[in-house]
């Protein structure tokens, strides 16, 4: 009679286990793998040391870059991001914005490009109500010689209404 190395039952069996199921209960208890991937995470530098099925890291599901969920989207946001184009775009005005989360005026990270050039022009920051005007009306042109600067947009509405054809009636004209 021996007793089973899981449960320690007594049993007359040729095997150190009493049954199948002990003795996979007692392997997965006591199995260790050894670690084949050691890295630093790219967010946080924590060391990492983990046993990483192969098969995983030749497919790529698996990078070896971080340490956690929470470390990879940290890590994959902005110019790391597979998506990320450069970090303009234009929005639905035909304005270009630009990604500058770090500016005082930025919308949800991104500011107006024709805003920017303007800025770098006068050396400053622009105030909430001065107002940039593209002269020739198109809003993705933002050569500085078709930007002008206006410290209201009451003046700039005074403006643009004196350059705009009417019709016969003194309405303005669609641009």
């Amino acid at each position: 009679m021996k007793n089973c190395k899981h449960c320690n039952v007594e049993h007359d069996k040729r095997s150190e286990y009493c049954s199948p199921r002990c003795k996979w209960t007692w392997f997965n208890q006591n199995r260790t793998l050894t670690p084949n991937a050691i890295y630093d995470c790219k967010v946080c530098g924590k060391h990492v040391e983990k046993w990483v099925a192969p098969s995983r890291i030749a497919s790529g599901q698996d990078t070896l870059e971080y340490c956690s969920r929470t470390c990879a989207g940290v890590g994959r946001c902005g110019s790391n991001h597979h998506q990320w184009k450069g970090g303009t775009r234009k929005d639905k005005d035909g304005y270009i914005l630009v990604h500058k989360p770090d500016h005082p005026s930025s919308r949800r990270g991104y500011i107006r490009q024709h805003r920017l050039i303007m800025e770098s022009m006068i050396g400053r920051y622009l105030t909430d109500t001065e107002v940039v005007h593209h002269k020739n009306d198109n809003p993705s042109d933002n050569r500085t010689e078709n930007l002008e600067l206006y410290d209201s947009n009451a003046r700039h509405k005074s403006d643009d209404s004196k350059k705009r054809k009417r019709d016969g009636r003194g309405r303005l004209l669609p641009k």
